[in-house]
């Protein structure tokens, strides 16, 4: 697959513009005609500004509207999903793409077999028979993982479902849950647990029956699947299409345990296999298909943004603050960013607190699955800062219609994952209020009033850089040249993610983001995890006196994929250790060292006992790949030591005299600012 991908990006390299077909795919949460848009990104206009762009390309793109307001006039008419309206399905049926039965069956009967059984019987089609061939592992805790995390879903989904066969199906899932159990995997009563799923499956309870055989019943007309859009040429601008049943849409928006529905799937394969589109582009924050089932990293065929993609090219403009669930579109999606500006924000005291909020949701999105400290401790703050600014009762406002589905009746039974998506998508709406002059629109210049406000936002509590004006303008033509340097296969330069408030070197937009913005490194979080690892290990290795000549120093070995796991815990583990502690500005930029005054500070012994304060010897080892992924750590951790040695260089003067040269030798350093470029 690596090499088919390779190879698709290679032929935009070499196609002619005017023979290149392309598909725009924008949202359509929830669906209906009224709901076309994106996080802070004014989707028809920025649509109508790239379809500008590729015809002066020499894209064939047919006869454009003359305006924005003339293609959204199309997009409403042609260009939404209306799942609930069959007459108005019906009509839309007749003017736009549709897919026969065979055809998709065609497609379909092509997937794995594993996701053909999730698609038609819900998760415990899937299930089913992966459990008949997983068992079959050497590693049998494969299985125990699979059945356990599938089978506390569909409790989960139970929970708040309002249906007459409920009580049926939780009995149902017990006994099937029973049997799935045995330890014996050779005595597995396999045919009984078929007739369970079976008899679960035509319950029909939403999220739990699965879609049934193709092509299913959802956007379908007169057994045909219908796809909305409009062809322009050679591009096709279409709605992705919905998640799934529409009365928990929001729920069903970014999970990793249910399946699309056919008409999901048809339209990817129609666009790769029918339209026979050269590359995909993902209009805003965002689509669907990188929250799709199954693994989080190392995707197989069975995974489905795997299967939905295969192996076509995948551009997705992103705003630029939006790190964390960008990953997921890089990570599981597969796509090459293009990050876009924010719209122009007009900065408060309360807009700081709301960051802050802000990087925590993100920092729980970007953690990978297994750094478990991480994302406890980012649930922990994010808890903290609601009751801070007393978000609780909005908040439960806010989610109420989600709420009442689970039968959730207090703000604590609320789980992470779905206090994080909420959380998230709250203060998207909310940000809204510091937007005094609109949504961005792709591609497009900036007035200066736009200009003007942007840079008092970014230049509150720090002097506004020189070149900061000139980036904002620079953006939106950036935006586009990079959006067109990818549909020729050409690289997209990769540069810091962040608010550009917050992370004025997120500017200029137009580029690739990645994870972590060094100057975040240590985050706070990443800090309490360090300070409290390190607080642990001195009561595991107590020294109750400190004698160098007969003290081994401690050893940190810094690796880079920790640093993007933990935030940095492992650097502040090492600063806690010398006794020095990262201060942050406002805005969560980590800006230097401070150090720490031990006399007062007292130690907990592995008895509970009370011991003073130590700092101790620390050598600090890196990866090659930590070396050059993060320089200005290095400086930082280099003057972390040097601030620990002055702390005790009166001592060493006064015991070992021969060495003050050679001390004030290497202190000298600490006179000067440190170069951390």
């Amino acid at each position: 697959m690596l090499g088919q991908r390779v190879n698709r990006w290679l032929t935009l390299q070499s196609k002619a513009n005017k023979d290149k077909k392309l598909a725009l795919v924008y949202y359509n949460h929830p669906p209906g005609r009224h709901n076309i848009g994106a996080d802070n990104l004014n989707v028809p206009e920025s649509l109508f500004e790239i379809l500008t762009a590729l015809q002066a390309e020499g894209y064939d793109t047919g006869t454009l509207p003359a305006n924005s307001d003339e293609l959204l006039d199309l997009l409403q008419l042609n260009g939404v999903n209306l799942p609930e309206d069959g007459t108005a399905l019906a009509d839309m049926a007749t003017r736009v793409q549709v897919v026969n039965k065979q055809q998709y069956q065609q497609w379909f009967t092509a997937l794995p077999k594993a996701l053909q059984q999730e698609m038609v019987h819900g998760p415990l089609g899937y299930l089913h028979n992966t459990l008949q061939r997983a068992v079959q592992l050497e590693d049998k805790t494969i299985s125990q993982r699979l059945m356990t995390r599938v089978i506390k879903n569909l409790y989960h989904a139970l929970d708040g479902a309002d249906h007459p066969a409920r009580e049926r199906v939780l009995k149902l899932l017990d006994q099937l849950d029973a049997i799935y159990a045995n330890d014996d995997v050779n005595h597995i009563d396999w045919h009984h647990a078929a007739e369970l799923v079976d008899a679960i499956t035509k319950q029909g309870v939403e999220g739990i029956r699965g879609w049934g055989e193709a092509p299913g019943y959802v956007m379908v007309h007169d057994g045909k699947i219908v796809l909305p859009g409009i062809q322009f040429g050679n591009v096709f601008v279409g709605p992705q299409p919905p998640r799934g049943w529409e009365i928990n849409e929001e729920l069903l928006h970014a999970n990793l345990s249910f399946p699309p529905p056919h008409q999901y799937m048809a339209f990817y394969q129609w666009l790769n296999k029918a339209f026979g589109a050269d590359a995909v582009i993902h209009l805003g924050r965002h689509s669907t298909y990188e929250f799709l089932p199954r693994h989080r990293v190392g995707m197989s065929e069975e995974d489905y943004p795997s299967a939905i993609l295969g192996d076509l090219p995948s551009i997705y403009p992103y705003i630029v603050d939006g790190v964390g669930e960008g990953i997921q579109a890089k990570r599981r999606g597969l796509a090459v960013i293009i990050d876009h500006l924010t719209p122009p924000l007009d900065s408060t005291e309360l807009y700081d607190s709301l960051l802050e909020l802000r990087q925590l949701v993100e920092s729980y999105e970007a953690a990978p699955f297994n750094a478990e400290a991480i994302r406890q401790r980012a649930i922990s703050d994010i808890k903290r800062v609601i009751d801070e600014l007393n978000l609780k009762e909005e908040l439960i406002a806010n989610m109420s219609d989600e709420l009442d589905v689970r039968g959730i009746t207090e703000f604590d039974q609320i789980d992470d994952e779905l206090l994080v998506h909420e959380v998230g998508h709250y203060l998207t709406i909310l940000q809204e209020d510091f937007m005094p002059l609109g949504l961005h629109v792709f591609g497009r210049d900036w007035s200066s009033d736009a200009i003007t406000t942007m840079l008092r936002s970014m230049s509150q509590n720090k002097p506004a850089g020189s070149d900061w004006a000139q980036l904002l303008r620079a953006s939106p033509k950036a935006e586009i040249q990079a959006l067109l340097a990818a549909l020729d296969g050409q690289y997209v330069l990769a540069g810091k993610g962040n608010d550009p408030i917050r992370t004025p070197e997120a500017l200029p937009t137009g580029r690739n983001f990645y994870a972590l913005n060094g100057s975040l490194v240590p985050s706070r979080l990443g800090y309490q995890i360090g300070v409290e690892l390190a607080a642990k290990a001195r009561a595991a290795t107590v020294m109750s006196t400190y004698q160098a000549e007969d003290s081994e120093a401690d050893a940190i070995v810094l690796w880079a994929s920790d640093v993007v796991r933990d935030e940095g815990a492992m650097i502040a583990f090492g600063f806690d250790m010398l006794g020095v502690k990262p201060m942050w500005n406002s805005r969560g930029i980590f800006k230097g060292l401070e150090r720490l005054d031990l006399a007062n500070l007292i130690d907990a012994g592995p008895h509970g006992e009370k011991i003073p304060r130590v700092r101790r010897d620390t050598l600090f080892t890196t990866s090659g790949l930590f070396r050059d992924l993060y320089g200005a750590q290095l400086v930082w951790l280099e003057r972390a030591v040097l601030m620990a040695l002055d702390a005790s260089s009166d001592l060493i003067r006064e015991q070992y005299p021969a060495l003050t040269y050679a001390l004030n030798s290497a202190l000298v350093p600490l006179k000067q600012p440190p170069s951390v470029e």
